[in-house]
């Protein structure tokens, strides 16, 4: 069976990412790194003591923990959908996704330190979240039409 030209390139990209999936990994990384030190300083130390400040980092952890796993499930998803309105929605996904969980969690962050001027984006990040994640099921519509 020969192979179409359109398989050819997919065959000849596995392994590279483009700069947009190489950033949702790192990304990813960088709001695991975040989720640890969140969970570590929500269980230990001053910051645990009190729950005000408890259970706004325990959210920021648990923000940050989920949506760096989705970042890296959707980048590897995207590397194997074909070309198509899924795949360019499955990389939408990933940046509202990442984008959401970075903007959540500095919102709560700033309310911790002090700036209740930023506050406010800890919904605004909420809301990029629910849109990623509607992406995310347009993703799996749009791959689940005939070809």
């Amino acid at each position: 069976m020969p192979l179409d030209d359109l398989r050819l390139r997919q065959i000849a990209t596995v392994g590279r990412l483009s700069r947009p999936l190489g950033a949702a990994v790192a990304l990813a990384g960088l709001l695991g790194f975040v989720a640890v030190i969140a969970a570590a300083l929500g269980a230990h130390g001053t910051l645990a003591e009190s729950e005000a400040t408890r259970r706004p980092i325990q959210a920021i952890a648990s923000v940050a923990g989920l949506h760096a796993v989705a970042l890296l499930v959707l980048t590897v998803l995207q590397q194997m959908l074909a070309y198509g309105l899924a795949r360019r929605l499955a990389g939408v996904a990933a940046v509202l996704i990442g984008a959401g969980a970075v903007v959540f969690a500095t919102g709560v962050a700033a309310g911790l330190v002090g700036l209740p001027a930023l506050g406010p984006l800890a919904p605004i990040g909420g809301a990029i979240l629910m849109l990623g994640w509607l992406a995310c099921v347009g993703a799996g519509l749009a791959s689940l039409r005939r070809r």
